[in-house]
């Protein structure tokens, strides 16, 4: 899957933008989403308008990650757990759209 995550990177099938990844999975449109198991990213996400706005305290409810992970198996996707240095960039996650 990582190897499918890097070969896909820069086009539209695939993202490590957790703004896009966060809107695709409350979408529907993730197949598969790798994550860094250790890592938060908190904010919250307004699907009326389909934007994520950070918030620097740590709140177990604004967990980005998580959120994008819950809505991707809600949606029948699939997600994998790596360690960050498994991962090709920076970011925590990496995702296959679906379209």
């Amino acid at each position: 899957m990582l190897a499918k995550c890097e070969s896909l990177a820069g086009t539209e099938l695939a993202s490590n933008n957790i703004e896009r990844i966060v809107s695709a999975a409350h979408e529907g449109r993730i197949d598969s989403l790798v994550v860094d198991y250790r890592t938060e990213v908190y904010g919250r996400f307004d699907a009326h308008i389909n934007s994520v706005q950070f918030v620097n305290r740590a709140d177990p409810e604004l967990d980005l990650i998580e959120l994008a992970t819950a809505q991707t198996v809600l949606h029948n996707g699939s997600v994998y757990a790596v360690a960050q240095s498994d991962l090709a960039s920076a970011s925590p996650l990496c995702a296959l759209f679906r379209y």
